[in-house]
């Protein structure tokens, strides 16, 4: 999808933040959908992307009570800006 006169992608409308608080709830209930929202905020993010990809393709010693913690950290560090 490009711009007909440039040739490049037209900028996206920047979104508001989603609610932080709100956030971290739904990473503990439905990771799923916490993902679905924070892929439209941080999908360029290396970060993220690096957390999503640990997700993905989980190691030997992947615990899940570990990543959530470290997802929220991550929201709470790049929302708050």
């Amino acid at each position: 999808n490009t711009d007909d006169k440039s040739g490049t992608k037209p900028k996206p409308k920047s979104k508001p933040n989603p609610n932080i608080e709100e956030i971290r709830k739904l990473i503990d209930k439905d990771l799923d959908k916490a993902f679905d929202i924070l892929d439209e905020h941080f999908g360029d993010n290396p970060t993220y992307n690096d957390l999503c990809k640990e997700y993905i393709d989980r190691p030997n010693n992947f615990q899940m009570s570990t990543f959530r913690s470290r997802l929220k950290r991550f929201v709470k560090q790049n929302l708050s800006k």
